[in-house]
């Protein structure tokens, strides 16, 4: 049967599960969608909605299964309501005892304790003792406790016993529960484990150990529910049960036996110390040793002296069970995380009558053979160290558990906060209110003082009230009070705070000063110039101002800028038109023309003659500045918009030009809307707008000539605007190489180019020819329509379409010159097209050259070919062939632009050669040593020399290379013809300068070709000091001593093979020797720059001299037809440039 249920049920859902994906096909269906998507899309989505709708049906199904209660059988219902009951009973006792212990509301005032009594024994009389009361049972509960709660003034301890009862762990269970949630911070403050000594001298070591296990399970299984670790305190009852120890006692003080009986351990330590429990439980034995004399002595009572002597053995008896009862309990259990927080033990008797046991006559019956003792109680028993034991030690430990950590730091943090917040917020309030009041005190306190001052001023005052800066400068007062109050606040100043200030006064002082002040002052002020210039017949500028009236009293204007110009203007003319003054006057303009605002109205008199003094003599040029303020034509149209956005890199406009903003009725559009409408249409639409103030114009003469008055005024108007945008434009001087080329690139291409959409915008708006085209087969279609009906109608269509026809004639006119650029011939090719190719040709011409080998180098093959005609030159005289400056003046000075950076190119590749071919090798091989530099220790080599000097060597052949069409200028610097007319590229002078020493090294050091020097020398003068001079390589090669003086011949270089070194050698008459030596390849050369060698006489000639302690000799150089090379410094005098 239940089967059949379940099935029914299941069907349900999957019916459900229809439902909805049917519903959800169908509004999918309604709402169109199927059409959006393709066929098997549709399947797709109809499969996502199914399964949808199936996971959701299963989702209901499983909730439904859930809230469903599960019927079960009698015993089963039993048990559980039975399990509720002991669950509800426990809260109840629960909460009880906590309304019982709480002291103002803290739940941790008071410390909770557990007390386990796992053996059964009856505690009550214990907890009595110790000062705690059973909260009571109720009358009508069937099944017994497992938690009992006993309170009292100062703790409350819930006793956990009855082990073995079926609802122990739920009953435990929920009393962690409680504790947790009502105590979240510290559970509770300690454990307390209540064992009977006659108990544990009863049972054997299994039976307590597995009581122990028990016990420890229990109190691990409460830390870690509380997330603590309790202090555990025994509590040993019922010790009377060892024979003789009540008698013992009996000769206590009354006191002393209501103080605890035990040890406690040191709070250092936290477990339990086996060799601390024998040294306590021998301190108690050796007290009770002590109080056996004095026992003795107050005891007459055989029984009792025998007690007393016999006690304390009894006494050490039962050591051995309480050692071993505590190693179970605390130390056989090393392997676990954490050892239990043993804190002490104590003895107590609750005084009930049970048989004592004679553990000493037992003893000794064992040890005599005996099986059995027979014993018995003589005496009741009493309550002994009770009463102090949760008093004087449990109760002062309460603190030792400590706290659950997280909980703890959750509460302090969560109480901090919150107490933080508070304070905060309060602090925060309180200072806002502080602050606020304050703030306005203050501003009222500025205010009172400018009030005053604002009073005393308008007392003293004698302005002139028709005088519109009277208001300007009261009003202006007025404002900066009220702008006291509306200047930006602090962030602390908020309004829904109470606003003690008088400022809702000032503003209604400032209100009512904009309207009876300023408002009337601004209307008599129109009204007197109206007045005046009606007076003085101006009627253009009398109409300006019936509009200005007009505005000033329409409630609905949008904008005050005209009233804001003719008002600001008048106060310039008056001389009020400083800066200051005209601000404070906008701004009060502002707040007292708002929409919906008008002056009061008066003087409406003024107003009719005004209206009756205009006539229709006039009305031309007023109707042609009405027209131009009309909203249909007065919009302005940017005309930059048409040359695409990156004209503004290639054009600028002259310095305070805006003609750009053309007014619409300037442009093709607005000469089509206002000619093509019919020229008497126009002057009686026109003049409807000034019957108000000029009366009607009927007379057919009168509207004849206002409309060609009108077409008079405007196609002036028309050119001179035209005109005046193009000839604003200036072409922008882009800078660099790559700035040039991309101006170039844009200019070129024919779709983006911006001087073609500027020609192709002044050929649409001033060729206005096509656009008349299309009108007349308009008018020729119109004309078909209305010959059959109106042919006056018909006449007057061509009148117009005549007279739109001149007009157009008359404005292409001017503009001519730009027509023609862009007029195509036969083969439908314009001259624009022309001029941009040839910009494009020049690019591709240069980017083709600047690509082939390296850069420059095909340009430089170029102008070595001969100039002839190239797309350069080309441009340039393609720009001398147009009439427009614009254009022609562009393409002169991309021709030029372009043949710069060609020069450029080629300068570049000829640097690049020089550096690389002659610089390069003189910086390594000839700079740095001899001759080239005095001062080097190195010589330069002959063969380096030679590479470098020698005809047709480096330098001749990078002469002959690049050099070779190269011209010398008037200044005598190389220049080169470059690819149009008047910019030659001339070189640095320093490589003139340069070519012209390696020319003369050439002529002084070369014969035939070869590097030769034949020259001779003799002594020209000798001091008589020196006795004689010589001059040696290998062997002597010249002497000299006073007398004649002969040439000798020489040569240089030494020929291959003798030696490099010459050897100046001077002989004083004291017979000392002068000798220097000259090593190397130029000993000569170094000769000369030693001996400072000059040039002397003719150019063959050297002059060398020496001169030691003021005797001289000289030498004479003479080289053999040619110029001498032989003078100091004549190489280090070379010098290279770094580029040409």
């Amino acid at each position: 049967m239940a089967k059949n249920k379940n099935k029914a049920r299941i069907w349900l859902f999957v019916l459900l599960a229809l439902v909805l994906a049917g519903c959800a096909m169908l509004g999918v269906w309604y709402v169109n969608w199927w059409g959006l998507v393709l066929p098997w899309q549709v399947l797709t989505i109809s499969a996502g909605i199914l399964s949808l709708a199936c996971l959701l049906s299963s989702l209901l199904y499983l909730l439904y299964l859930n809230l469903t209660p599960t019927k079960l059988d009698t015993q089963q219902q039993t048990e559980r309501e039975k399990l509720k009951f002991v669950r509800r009973q426990l809260l109840q006792r629960f909460q009880a005892a906590c309304r019982s212990s709480q002291i103002g509301g803290d739940s941790y005032a008071t410390p909770w304790y557990l007390l386990l009594n796992q053996t059964g024994e009856n505690n009550t009389q214990l907890l009595i003792d110790m000062g705690f009361e059973a909260l009571a049972e109720d009358s009508e509960a069937e099944l017994p406790s497992v938690v009992e709660f006993w309170v009292s003034e100062f703790a409350v301890i819930a006793t956990i016993g009855k082990f073995d009862s079926d609802y122990f762990d739920e009953s435990v269970e929920s009393l962690l529960n409680c504790l947790h949630k009502y105590r979240p911070r510290q559970g509770a403050n300690g454990v307390l484990i209540s064992e009977s000594v006659s108990w544990l001298l009863q049972q054997q070591h299994a039976q307590i150990a597995a009581q122990t296990k028990q016990v420890r399970k229990l109190i691990a299984r409460c830390n870690k529910a509380l997330r603590l670790n309790l202090p555990i305190y025994n509590v040993l009852t019922d010790f009377s049960a060892v024979s003789d120890l009540q008698r013992l006692f009996s000769c206590f003080d009354d006191q002393r036996l209501e103080e605890p009986l035990g040890g406690l351990m040191e709070v250092a330590k936290q477990s339990y110390d086996e060799a601390w429990f024998v040294q306590s439980f021998n301190d108690i034995q050796s007290q009770l040793f002590l109080q056996t004399t004095s026992g003795l002595k107050a005891q007459l009572n055989n029984q009792y002296r025998e007690s007393i002597l016999v006690g304390p053995y009894q006494f050490a008896l039962i050591k051995t069970e309480l050692q071993q009862y505590f190693r179970l309990l605390y130390s056989d259990h090393h392997f676990e995380e954490s050892s239990l927080n043993f804190r002490g033990y104590f003895f107590t008797n609750s005084g009930s009558d049970q048989r004592s046991v004679d553990k000493l006559s037992l003893l000794l019956a064992s040890e005599l053979g005996y099986e059995q003792y027979s014993q018995k109680s003589d005496e009741p028993g009493r309550s002994l160290f009770n009463k102090q034991l949760f008093k004087g030690k449990i109760i002062a430990e309460a603190n030792l558990v400590g706290v659950n950590t997280r909980r703890e730091n959750s509460y302090r943090f969560i109480a901090v906060l919150f107490s933080s917040a508070v304070l905060l917020s309060l602090a925060i309030f309180i200072g806002l209110l502080k602050y606020n009041y304050d703030f306005f005190r203050d501003l009222d306190a500025t205010a009172q003082l400018q009030l005053e001052k604002y009073q005393d001023d308008l007392q003293r005052s004698n302005e002139n009230i028709d005088d519109l800066s009277v208001p300007i400068y009261r009003l202006s007062e007025l404002r900066d009070i009220r702008n006291i109050y509306t200047d930006p606040r602090p962030w602390y100043i908020v309004n829904w705070l109470p606003n003690p200030s008088i400022q809702p006064a000032v503003e209604l002082s400032y209100q009512q000063g904009l309207t009876q002040l300023l408002l009337p002052a601004l209307r008599d002020y129109l009204l007197k110039d109206m007045f005046v210039y009606n007076q003085l017949e101006d009627k253009l500028k009398t109409i300006e101002l019936y509009n200005l009236y007009k505005r000033l009293y329409d409630p609905q204007r949008l904008s005050i800028e005209v009233l804001e110009k003719y008002y600001s203007d008048s106060l310039k003319e008056e001389g009020e038109g400083d800066p200051a003054t005209l601000e404070k006057f906008r701004i009060l303009l502002a707040d007292g023309l708002r929409p919906g605002i008008t002056p009061p109205e008066d003087h409406q008199p003024l107003i009719g003659i005004v209206k009756a003094s205009l006539s229709s003599e006039d009305v031309s040029e007023i109707l042609y500045q009405y027209m131009l303020q009309r909203p249909g034509f007065s919009r302005r149209v940017d005309l930059r918009d048409s040359l695409g956005h990156k004209a503004n890199f290639l054009f600028n406009y002259s310095k305070g030009y805006s003609g750009y903003l053309m007014p619409f009725i300037y442009t093709r559009d607005g000469f089509e809307q206002l000619m093509l409408g019919g020229e008497f249409q126009l002057a009686i639409d026109e003049i409807k707008g000034f019957e108000e103030v000029v009366g009607k114009i009927t007379s057919q003469s009168q509207l004849s000539r206002i409309n060609q008055e009108l077409k008079r005024i405007y196609l002036e108007d028309y050119i001179t605007v035209w005109q005046a945008f193009y000839s604003s434009i200036n072409l922008s001087a882009p800078e660099g190489t790559t700035q040039i080329r991309n101006s170039l690139t844009l200019m070129g291409d024919v779709k983006v180019s911006p001087l073609l959409k500027l020609q192709q915008l002044i050929s649409r708006h001033t060729n206005l020819l096509d656009l008349l085209e299309t009108s007349v087969q308009t008018t020729a279609d119109a004309a078909e329509e209305v010959l059959s009906t109106d042919p006056q109608q018909l006449k007057l269509l061509q009148e117009t379409q005549a007279s739109a026809l001149k007009m157009a004639k008359t404005i292409a006119r001017p503009f001519a010159g730009q027509h023609q650029l862009m007029k195509a011939d036969d083969q439908g090719v314009r001259p624009m097209d022309i001029a941009l190719g040839q910009i494009s040709e020049a690019l591709d011409w240069i980017d083709t050259a600047l690509e082939q080998g390296p850069r420059g180098s095909s340009l430089l093959q170029q102008l070595g070919a001969g100039t002839g005609v190239n797309p350069l030159l080309r441009m340039q005289d393609l720009a001398a062939s147009f009439s427009d400056k614009l254009l022609s003046n562009y393409l002169a000075d991309s021709a030029r632009q372009l043949n710069r950076i060609a020069m450029s190119e080629v300068r570049a590749f000829i640097n690049l050669q020089w550096q690389q071919n002659v610089l390069s090798f003189y910086q390594a091989r000839l700079a740095n040593h001899y001759p080239f530099a005095s001062q080097a220790l190195q010589d330069a080599s002959r063969e380096a020399f030679e590479d470098f000097f020698a005809v047709n060597g480096t330098v001749d052949q990078f002469k002959s290379d690049y050099l070779g069409d190269f011209t010398h200028s008037a200044q005598g610097q190389l220049s080169l013809v470059s690819f149009i007319d008047s910019e030659p590229m001339v070189l640095n002078s320093k490589l003139t300068q340069f070519l012209a020493k390696v020319r003369d090294i050439q002529r002084r050091l070369y014969s035939a070709g070869e590097l030769k020097i034949e020259f001779s020398i003799r002594a020209e003068d000798m001091s008589p000091g020196f006795l004689e001079i010589a001059l040696q390589q290998e062997r002597k090669i010249y002497s000299y001593r006073n007398g004649p003086s002969i040439w000798s011949p020489m040569s240089w270089p030494t020929a291959p093979g003798s030696t490099q070194s010459l050897e100046l050698e001077l002989k004083t008459v004291d017979n000392h020797f002068l000798r220097v030596s000259f090593v190397g390849f130029w000993n000569w050369f170094k000769l000369a720059d030693t001996l400072d060698a000059m040039q002397l006489g003719q150019p063959s000639n050297s002059l060398l001299s020496l001169e030691n302690k003021g005797e001289k000799v000289k030498l004479l150089l003479r080289v053999n037809g040619g110029k001498t090379p032989f003078l100091s410094g004549y190489f280090s005098s070379i010098r290279l440039p770094n580029e040409l």
